[in-house]
């Protein structure tokens, strides 16, 4: 995860890039993500819905964010709802991200399935599952709840 200096000169040339790129929408879309997943979800947000306003037939990841704040504020019929947005079926974070929403929410059935899912698309998910997380600079606080859903769900997870 980003901390400290290196979350800063992450923001402060991401600011830069949006200045000199402000009607680039992948630009926008990319670097909001990035902020949201580093806890700046408000800016995050802000850039996306500005690459949507933009470019209205953006790639449904540009959603994500949305799944993942909502989940984090406890609200997971949202973080459900805002996963059908996303609309990546084939993709294991976004079903890792969705299996520990249902599982918060009390749906077991819907969070085994999907977490069978999650475990076809990458095998050995199980092996590290917050690496993924980690690797795209997310809050631990996010990354610890996603992984409480996950056990929910039934998938062993290890250690810190």
């Amino acid at each position: 995860q980003m901390v400290g200096a290196s979350a800063d000169v992450f923001a402060n040339y991401a600011r830069k890039a949006i200045e000199l790129n402000p009607n680039d929408s992948f630009v926008l879309a990319d670097l909001g993500t990035w902020m949201a997943y580093a806890g700046q979800w408000e800016t995050g947000k802000d850039w996306v819905t500005r690459a949507k306003a933009l470019n209205p037939k953006h790639q449904s990841w540009w959603n994500f964010i949305w799944q993942l704040h909502a989940f984090l504020l406890g609200d997971y019929a949202a973080s459900i709802d805002h996963a059908q947005t996303v609309n990546l079926p084939g993709n294991y974070m976004v079903q890792a991200a969705l299996t520990a929403a249902y599982a918060m929410n009390g749906n077991s059935e819907m969070a085994e399935s999907t977490l069978q899912k999650v475990l076809e698309l990458k095998a050995d998910y199980a092996e590290d599952p917050r690496q993924p997380f980690r690797a795209r600079g997310m809050q631990p606080e996010l990354v610890e709840k996603l992984m409480e859903g996950l056990t929910r769900a039934g998938l062993q997870v290890q250690g810190q």
